[in-house]
């Protein structure tokens, strides 16, 4: 919980600052620095939930894939680092949509909310890459083919 809580401060604290977007001297300004920020917070959140190393590993495989190594607008004006679109039925940590997907308050609530995605599909607190792939198509995660899906998970990890 405390980890969640620094993760969420720093998320606000980086979200709420463009000032930070100069130059890269100073580390918080640095995308790889930020980006190392933002898989230790996935991994703190999915190790919080249960999930083991290999799902960590595939979430932010995932997060980095679909928002292009967090750099897509979707995830810059949304905090959605999954491309989750807004739910219907399941709980969800979303505070609304811009566009087709769904927004989050911050990154935490992002990761969050993929957990509840993955909870309530039932997926496996430790899967292979493969696997993970192959029950993400059937629940209708992603609409790409499964195979250009899954190469390019394993090339974020």
């Amino acid at each position: 919980m405390l980890l969640s809580g620094l993760f969420l401060l720093l998320s606000r604290f980086l979200s709420h600052r463009p000032e930070l977007s100069g130059p890269p001297e100073i580390p918080l300004q640095n995308p790889l620095f930020r980006n190392k920020i933002t898989e230790t917070m996935i991994r703190v959140e999915m190790m919080q939930s249960g999930f083991g190393l290999s799902m960590q590993s595939i979430a932010v495989a995932v997060a980095k894939h679909e928002t292009g190594n967090f750099t897509s607008s979707i995830y810059r004006k949304n905090h959605n680092l999954f491309g989750m679109k807004m739910p219907v039925i399941r709980e969800t940590t979303a505070t609304g949509k811009l566009g087709n997907y769904a927004k989050f308050e911050n990154d935490v609530d992002s990761v969050k909310d993929y957990i509840l995605y993955l909870d309530y599909c039932n997926y496996p607190r430790e899967s292979s890459v493969e696997a993970y792939s192959t029950l993400a198509k059937e629940k209708g995660y992603y609409s790409a083919p499964e195979k250009t899906y899954l190469e390019g998970l394993i090339s974020w990890m």
